[in-house]
């Protein structure tokens, strides 16, 4: 739903979401800077490399050197907030940054080459306050998102879904105990206001089928106004209703007033992974069983490495924990580091239930199954095997 709130100098559009989950959001006087690296092996934090299970122990050991080889920024903004706690209409500054890498470093007798994903969040908003205005100064690529880092206080890993609101498409991205919703593709109408693909909508703590956090509304002339909503899950947690007083601005763009606000989300896409996790390259190759020029290959790449192929670890992606009987499998794809190359092998991956009957498919983005699958399936069939080399 859109909601046009009284505005004397600008319209404005009110767009308010909430996860079914929820994700560390940046509050007040935070700093953050923190890399997830593709396979999730490894981490950085503030500049330095580490392996995530050592970090995650609270032993991480000495950082590990790497370089930088290149690097593209996503989206970086500068702007403000003003909370309206304050009489006074102080001004607190803030910047948030997203930002990819290609590393390159040398570690257990291997030489590596990532991709990494980094967001810096830093403010300086007293904590006792909320940002209930932000104001975006300087804007280059997408809007930013805002997590404080990237979930790695929590042994789960971060997932994300795809959920439909008003024709408009989200991404609600789930860490541990909380959630994000941005936008995917806004509806076209939005775009006055400031919606762009990865505004965030609202972000908000789940505690059991209850949630509670804070909603936004886009303006043409306030900037974002935000305001706290508790909602709920339901039908399984595939809908989400949400409830608060939406705030009728000035045109000082303060509160003037409020109005009952309420807001539902439809889930569009399941999340079938949580994150990744590591295996031996024997264990990934079974699934290519018979393939000789395969088997050459690896063997090649191997003897070009002077290494054992024994042991060389591939990374892929794991099935998370909503999966009942097969939690925390490996599937493709999977990299695989090999000397100052990568073999990856791909497949799509049917799940079966009891009987052997398929109840679900997915083959990379595509992916074809009902929440059901998640308590039913309890064995994978890995099919349309490929593979290639990358340098």
């Amino acid at each position: 739903m859109v909601n046009r709130l009284l505005l004397p100098l600008a319209a404005c559009a009110s767009l308010v979401v909430m996860s079914a989950c929820t994700s560390n959001v940046a509050r007040a006087s935070d700093y953050s800077h923190t890399c997830r690296i593709e396979g999730g092996s490894y981490l950085i934090d503030d500049g330095s490399l580490y392996e995530t299970e050592k970090y995650r122990s609270g032993s991480p050991g000495e950082p590990i050197p790497y370089r930088v080889k290149s690097e593209a920024t996503h989206s970086d903004e500068k702007g403000y907030c003003i909370s309206w706690k304050e009489k006074a209409a102080n001004r607190y500054e803030f910047r948030a940054r997203r930002y990819i890498q290609r590393i390159a470093f040398d570690h257990g007798g291997q030489s590596r080459e990532l991709e990494a994903r980094c967001a810096l969040y830093g403010d300086g908003m007293p904590a006792s306050l909320d940002c209930d205005r932000r104001v975006v100064t300087e804007r280059v690529g997408a809007p930013e998102r805002r997590e404080t880092g990237w979930g790695f206080e929590d042994e789960r890993e971060e997932t994300t879904s795809r959920w439909m609101h008003n024709g408009s498409e989200m991404e609600l991205r789930a860490d541990g105990a909380s959630r994000i919703l941005s936008y995917v593709n806004p509806r076209a109408v939005l775009e006055p206001f400031g919606v762009r693909p990865g505004s965030v909508l609202a972000d908000a703590q789940l505690d059991g089928e209850k949630l509670e956090g804070r909603a936004r509304i886009f303006t043409k002339v306030c900037g974002e106004i935000s305001f706290p909503v508790r909602g709920k899950l339901e039908r399984g947690g595939t809908r989400i209703v949400l409830r608060g007083k939406a705030p009728i601005l000035t045109a000082a763009c303060r509160p003037g007033g409020a109005k009952d606000s309420e807001l539902v989300f439809e889930v569009k896409s399941l999340p079938i992974t949580g994150g990744g996790g590591s295996l031996p390259l024997e264990d990934a190759i079974e699934l290519f069983e018979g393939d000789t020029r395969l088997i050459a290959q690896i063997a090649q790449l191997a003897a070009d490495a002077r290494t054992d192929t024994a042991a060389i670890v591939c990374v892929g992606a794991a099935l998370g924990d909503q999966w009942e009987h097969i939690s925390r499998m490996r599937i493709p794809p999977f990299e695989c580091p090999i000397g100052n190359k990568t073999l990856l092998l791909e497949g799509a991956v049917e799940f079966l239930d009891e009987g052997g009957q398929i109840i679900g498919r997915a083959d990379g983005a595509s992916v074809e199954l009902t929440s059901s699958a998640f308590e039913k399936a309890t064995k994978l069939r890995f099919v349309g095997t490929r593979w290639h080399v990358r340098p």
